[in-house]
């Protein structure tokens, strides 16, 4: 079995089957080929799953130099989008909106800030994948323009998040959700 990596791409993984060994000054296999190739995505880290609303702004990269990274929410050029974040990931987020721009597409960019990660900036996010159905919209976004320091703080929002949904239990039996004790030593 084989293991390829290309950068920024992903591992694809194979088996070859081994056809004759030569030995002698210059040691060889020889190998056959296949064309059943798997491809194995890399993640940067794994999708935490969520549900918190939150506001984001479509806007362009004029908006962007004009108002400033920091003021981008309240330019009177971005457009409020209501959305809920489904999942995340450090390298991004996928939201469910009820109503999109009809104008938004892949590549377009969206902004908002994320309550909770203890960040001063708002994120900045590209459109990677846009999925219209009747009532609602499937936005996948890809975090850029991320610091290092954005990166680690919401490295720890997701650990947060993830240890968060571990405490709860199951729903009780009356559909109320209830959260597990620990008992103290």
């Amino acid at each position: 079995t084989c293991r390829i990596r290309r950068d920024d791409d992903a591992e694809y993984e194979f088996t070859l089957p081994i056809l004759n060994q030569v030995s002698g000054k210059l040691n060889a296999i020889v190998l056959g080929h296949t064309s059943e190739i798997e491809k194995m995505f890399i993640r940067e880290s794994e999708r935490v799953a969520m549900d918190i609303p939150v506001t984001f702004y479509l806007v362009t990269e004029t908006d962007l130099e004009e108002a400033g990274e920091e003021n981008i929410e309240s330019s009177d050029n971005s457009i409020p989008i209501e959305a809920h974040i489904i999942d995340m990931s450090v390298g991004g987020l996928k939201i469910v909106a009820s109503k999109v721009p009809e104008h938004l597409d892949e590549g377009g960019m969206l902004v908002f800030h994320l309550e909770g990660a203890h960040l001063r900036e708002s994120m900045i996010d590209k459109v990677v994948g846009l999925v219209r159905h009747a009532s609602s919209c499937d936005v996948h976004l890809q975090f850029i323009r991320m610091r290092d320091l954005t990166r680690m703080k919401i490295n720890k929002f997701l650990h947060r998040m993830k240890s968060q949904m571990r405490t709860k239990s199951p729903k009780s039996a009356e559909g109320e959700e209830t959260e597990e004790v620990t008992p103290k030593s």
